[in-house]
């Protein structure tokens, strides 16, 4: 359902320039073995999570909106999106496992989840898809540090950045899914469906065999399946970068003997204060918040909990700075570009939520304010967290493991000083060892010189 209303045009010119820069894997030519596992993940389960609180977990994309362009008549219709959530496993050597978070853009407001929506509703990726990827997936590529490591893929399509834990009703002002004026349910559940991937690994990794035949979840404590795993890298790109963020408490604590890694991919939680206290957190005493988020903070880390009170600017550097220190022997590190086009767009658009006419415009200012408060942020925690490090590369692309534009940026990117990035993250994964002390000097503080700004980078002083 939907009508074909003055809004619909603004979609298809304006916001999905958005969305053309938003994170997703890209199916190449060559042909590549496909080893990828496909398993869904509907049902609904009971738990008990490491905060010691039973939780009812509810998988699920969306239900957002799914539109199309009728090419003859150039009308648009939309509808609900598919709630089914899966994920993707690839098997490797089991003691070393990536958890790869994807992108795919946020919503927090009627405005970018219903009337004009800036993130994708449902798992579009395929088997085939994932075995034809570039980046960091690329298993056949020898440079590639990966290709022998068993890794999960888990889609995002919650508009949450696999923060939510909610479903929240927004007003359908036009008409997109229903009638004008009704209400329409976003499920942003993405922790759910972390949580949801978590549990499956750890009965995985106890039970191969009984895994795969299980089709339905039973109340339990989570196992210590994963235990034995001896090297752990959880990463993620766009969205996923977040998603990386708040997963890695919980997968540290289920891989304890892991030598682990947290790598964010075009992530700089550069955004306005009224996305904290609309998307994060109400700072009430009933979270009003539309994603939720309090409640899945691992609050087992002192301090964690009065995270979002520091605002946009300091919720960031917070939380990454309490990880850093609570797991003090794990490397921490994030990649960003200096001109991030994507990130420039939510910053504009967190700024100016309810006038999506100007969504598709940043302004001058919005940029430098980007590129400072990106750069402000990196060198708040490497002054703070002796086990993070930062590499900003030169340019306005968005990602660098798994680029859009370009698949083979993860491989080429060399724009900060006279380290590749793909030397850094070998520094930052690197064994300590005598044989790693060339490697892991490799993985410091780096950033490019010749940024390739969009306009003279004086008028940021002004």
């Amino acid at each position: 359902m939907g009508n074909t209303n003055k809004h619909h045009f603004l979609l298809q010119k304006g916001i999905l320039f958005f969305v053309l820069f938003l994170c997703s894997y890209v199916v190449l030519a060559d042909d590549k073995q496909n080893n990828w596992q496909q398993i869904p993940i509907s049902n609904s389960v009971s738990y008990i999570d490491e905060n010691g609180l039973e939780r009812q977990l509810t998988p699920s994309c969306s239900g957002g909106p799914v539109c199309q362009i009728d090419s003859q008549t150039g009308q648009i219709s939309c509808e609900p999106g598919d709630t089914e959530y899966s994920f993707f496993l690839k098997k490797g050597d089991t003691d070393k496992l990536v958890i790869f978070f994807d992108g795919g853009g946020a919503c927090w407001n009627a405005n970018n989840c219903i009337n004009f929506p800036t993130y994708n509703p449902t798992v579009n990726e395929t088997p085939d898809q994932l075995a034809q990827a570039g980046g960091i997936a690329d298993f056949q590529n020898p440079e590639n540090p990966f290709k022998d490591w068993s890794m999960v893929f888990l889609p995002y399509c919650t508009g949450d950045v696999h923060w939510g834990s909610n479903e929240e009703e927004y007003v359908d002002t036009f008409g997109t899914l229903g009638e004008p004026g009704s209400m329409a349910t976003i499920h942003h559940r993405g922790f759910d469906n972390f949580q949801a991937v978590l549990h499956w690994l750890n009965s995985y990794y106890a039970d191969p065999e009984k895994s795969k035949k299980s089709k339905k979840f039973k109340k339990t404590k989570f196992k210590k399946g994963l235990k034995d795993v001896e090297q752990l890298l959880v990463t993620g790109s766009s969205a996923g970068a977040y998603g990386a963020l708040m997963a890695f408490p919980y997968f540290r604590e289920s891989m304890p003997k892991a030598r682990a890694s947290l790598l964010g991919d075009a992530g700089s939680g550069v955004l306005s204060e009224s996305f904290v206290i609309e998307a994060l957190d109400s700072l009430t005493s009933v979270d009003t918040s539309t994603w939720h988020v309090r409640q899945n903070l691992p609050s087992w880390i002192p301090g964690m909990s009065n995270v979002f009170s520091l605002g946009a600017n300091g919720y960031p550097i917070a939380i990454y700075n309490l990880i850093a220190g609570y797991y003090p022997d794990s490397h921490i590190g994030q990649y960003a570009s200096a001109w991030d086009l994507t990130q420039i767009g939510f910053l504009h658009i967190s700024q100016n939520i309810n006038d999506p006419s100007v969504w598709n415009n940043p302004t001058p200012n919005v940029v430098c304010e980007f590129n400072l408060r990106m750069r402000n942020f990196s060198y708040s925690v490497a002054s703070s967290s002796a086990n993070y490090r930062y590499y900003i590369g030169a340019g306005t692309h968005h990602s660098v493991l798994a680029n859009g534009d370009d698949p083979n940026l993860f491989y080429t990117e060399a724009s900060a000083g006279d380290v590749r990035f793909l030397d850094w993250l070998r520094g930052m994964i690197a064994e300590p060892s005598d044989d790693a002390d060339s490697i892991s000097s490799q993985w410091r503080n780096l950033e490019c010189e010749d940024c390739e700004p969009l306009f003279d980078p004086l008028l940021c002083l002004g």
